[in-house]
């Protein structure tokens, strides 16, 4: 299956069975912000455990309360997550992201698009076996 929706702050994109979740431009995101990205993404997994690859390149910032979201009812029905972090603003919050939530599923920041779906589709091959 093959989705795109967006709501204002964020895209999502299925392909290959990889859920795309690209930020708008410049955003800093709140627990209201979070519950609405996280309800929308439940909505078009239908419960399905997906990798997720969160590009977060543009965000500015997370306030405390959306990332404790985001790591708690957030994390539901992901089978990995790789996040795209390039700026030294974006990867500074995704390190500290790491380093504070230290989430249960596998998390892996990267630089390039390239590198994090390599790492997502192997992990969903692995799932497979």
């Amino acid at each position: 299956m093959k989705l795109t929706t967006s709501i204002p702050y964020v895209t999502f994109k299925e392909k290959d069975n990889i859920l795309l979740i690209k930020f708008t431009k410049n955003k800093s995101i709140s627990l209201i912000m979070a519950k609405e990205i996280v309800m929308e993404r439940a909505r078009l997994q239908l419960d399905r455990e997906l990798p997720i690859l969160c590009d977060a390149r543009k965000i500015k910032y997370v306030d405390k309360a959306a990332r404790d979201y985001f790591a708690n009812e957030g994390s539901l029905f992901i089978k990995a997550l790789a996040i795209l972090a390039e700026p030294p603003i974006a990867n500074i919050l995704a390190r500290h992201y790491l380093e504070t939530y230290k989430p249960a599923i596998p998390t892996k920041i990267f630089a390039k698009k390239s590198e994090a779906w390599a790492f997502l589709k192997n992990t969903l091959n692995d799932k497979n076996q």
